[in-house]
């Protein structure tokens, strides 16, 4: 799957909703209003994230706004199978009021989930209209270009704390999305210099890290701006969106600013 492909994906600003269930629905709401003024028309979600696709959900019922969402599926599924693929879907439509997701993603998961069924199954299934498209939010330092190629995007955690994710995104032609929660708090780093044990507590709370984010360092002596943060997770030609966690406004609008100054826009 060339670029070229995705002429309806140039850059986009994508909020992270792994918090959101921690909101009222009324607060969800207030949120979720603000952020098509600051270009964010996509948000990111998952079966895994608590009540994240019930608040979306809800506020789909109440408004006339539709957000594109990204969801997935696979952590903490068992096997992998078109029967737990079809059930997390439908279910994830069913909390998300929607007939159709945006993009599908395999989520947490190590390249051996991967066969020629799985893939089958993602191609009907945006044949019916049920997906527009699917990819990877797995582990990627095991993930081989061989595979790549059966996916419309990947979302990785390019940022300057795991450097080595840049060789592997060098070279592949395919959409990235660049995940990078770490830009919400980076004024934290800047008090703590714990950047493992801060992103373990503030990020993913009751979540198990991923094996790559393991590689962290322990500890920054000399933390990067936001700006640093935000513009090497997005200096990558193949980079056609940037996801960043948040529920606080003060966040997300620190990002949206940081955007801004680099000159990155939504098309």
């Amino acid at each position: 799957m060339s670029i070229s492909a995705f002429s309806d994906l140039n850059f986009h600003r994508i909020l992270g909703t792994a918090r959101l269930g921690n909101l009222s629905d009324s607060k969800t709401f207030k949120l979720l209003d603000v952020l098509p003024e600051l270009q964010i028309n996509f948000l990111d979600t998952a079966p895994s994230y608590p009540e994240s696709e019930i608040r979306i959900g809800n506020y789909f019922s109440k408004s006339d706004y539709r957000f594109q969402v990204f969801t997935k599926f696979g952590r903490g599924v068992g096997d992998l199978t078109a029967l737990t693929l079809v059930e997390s879907l439908d279910s994830s439509l069913s909390r998300l009021r929607s007939e159709q997701i945006y993009g599908f993603s395999i989520h947490d998961r190590s390249a051996d989930v991967i066969t020629d069924e799985l893939i089958e199954l993602l191609t009907e299934l945006k044949v019916q209209g049920k997906i527009v498209k699917f990819g990877w939010c797995g582990q990627w330092d095991n993930l081989p270009i061989s595979l790549i190629k059966y996916f419309d995007y990947l979302m990785l955690p390019i940022n300057t704390f795991i450097p080595d994710i840049s060789t592997f995104v060098t070279g592949i032609d395919i959409p990235i999305i660049a995940m990078n929660p770490f830009a919400n708090f980076f004024w934290e780093y800047k008090k703590t210099n714990h950047v493992h044990k801060l992103f373990k507590e503030k990020f993913f709370g009751v979540y198990n890290p991923e094996p790559h984010y393991l590689k962290l360092q322990t500890s920054v002596s000399n933390p990067p701006s936001l700006d640093e943060m935000v513009k090497f997770s997005i200096s990558f030609e193949n980079v056609f969106g940037l996801c960043f966690g948040s529920t606080k406004l003060e966040h997300i609008l620190e990002t949206c600013n940081s955007l801004d100054r680099l000159n990155f826009k939504n098309s």
